[in-house]
C-alpha cells in the first residue's frame, strides 16, 4: 500500500481519531467501520454513550468538524471509495429516479433477487445485506477496497432512518 500523509483532524468534543486512523491506514476496513460507530456515539455526547446508540433525532446534531474528519479519514485511505461525502454523492445521483432502496443497491447493501423473481428487475432492489459484529458469522457485506462497491462503508450512514449524508 502507498504511503498517504494523514489528513487534518478537527474535533469539536476532544475526539480521539488515532484508532480509527490506524485502523483505516492498515485497510482494516471492518474494524474501522466499528470504531466509526463506537466514535458517532461518542461524539454524540453523554447521554448516547449511556444508551450506547444515537437516535436518529440526534443525528443532525452530531458535531460538523468531527463529522468532516470522520469522512476525511475514510475518504483520504479509501482513495475516494469510501466514506459519507462518497455516498452522499451517490445518493444525489440516485434520488431523483427513486428512494434509498436505489441507493442501497448502487452501494452494494443489497443482495439479489429478493425471492420474489429470480433477477432484480426495475421493481425490486433485492434483499438487504445482514450485518454481525466483528468476528461474527453470516455478516454479508463487504469490508474489501478492491471488492466492495464504491460508498459501500462505512455502514453507518442511516442512524435509525435518519440519513447522515
Amino acid at each position: 500500500m502507498k504511503e498517504i500523509a494523514d489528513p487534518v483532524i478537527e474535533t469539536e468534543c476532544g475526539a480521539d481519531y488515532v484508532p480509527l486512523l490506524t485502523a483505516l491506514k492498515l485497510g482494516q476496513w471492518e474494524e474501522a467501520d466499528q470504531i466509526t460507530r463506537d466514535m458517532l456515539i461518542w461524539i454524540g455526547g453523554e447521554n448516547t454513550r449511556k444508551r450506547g446508540f444515537v437516535y436518529f433525532s440526534e443525528a443532525s446534531k452530531l458535531p460538523a468538524k468531527d463529522m468532516k474528519t470522520i469522512d476525511r479519514l475514510w475518504t483520504t485511505f479509501s482513495e475516494g471509495k469510501f466514506g459519507y461525502s462518497v455516498q452522499k454523492q451517490i445518493w444525489n445521483s440516485v434520488r431523483v429516479k427513486g428512494d434509498f432502496n436505489l441507493f442501497v443497491q448502487e452501494i452494494g447493501w443489497t443482495q439479489g433477487p429478493c425471492g420474489g423473481c429470480d433477477a432484480i428487475c426495475s421493481g425490486c432492489t433485492g434483499t438487504l445485506k445482514r450485518w454481525t459484529a466483528i468476528g461474527a458469522k453470516g455478516n454479508e457485506f463487504v469490508y474489501d477496497l478492491k471488492n466492495a462497491k464504491k460508498g459501500h462503508l462505512p455502514l453507518t450512514s442511516a442512524l435509525r432512518g435518519t440519513y447522515l449524508l
